[in-house]
């Protein structure tokens, strides 16, 4: 948010929604790689959600204070220096995937 949050609600299908001191509610669904460590470290199967058509995870592009999305196929793009936009000369705070066999 970039504000002290100040209120969340748990939805159904792996999604909440939190709202802070600026008056915007944002809503946000489980990523794959956390319900995969989910399931790892509790034994609670999420049989009835369809993890490939969630993302991977989300990257913080540079200059920008929303989160984006980052799907399988992204993991290990590189778009060519000659072919990139001006905007994108700095490498995103890109999303790496971790396995937690055990909590943090």
């Amino acid at each position: 948010h970039g504000y002290d949050m100040s209120c969340i609600s748990a939805l159904p299908n792996l999604t909440f929604v939190s709202g802070a001191e600026e008056k915007v509610v944002r809503a946000f669904r489980a990523p794959q790689n956390f319900l995969e460590n989910f399931v790892r470290l509790t034994g609670h199967s999420q049989d009835n959600v369809d993890q490939k058509s969630l993302p991977q995870g989300a990257s913080l592009p540079t200059l920008g204070l929303s989160n984006k999305a980052v799907y399988e196929g992204e993991l290990n793009k590189q778009v060519p220096e000659e072919e990139r936009h001006v905007k994108d000369q700095f490498p995103d705070f890109y999303f790496s995937p971790e396995v937690l066999n055990r909590p943090p």
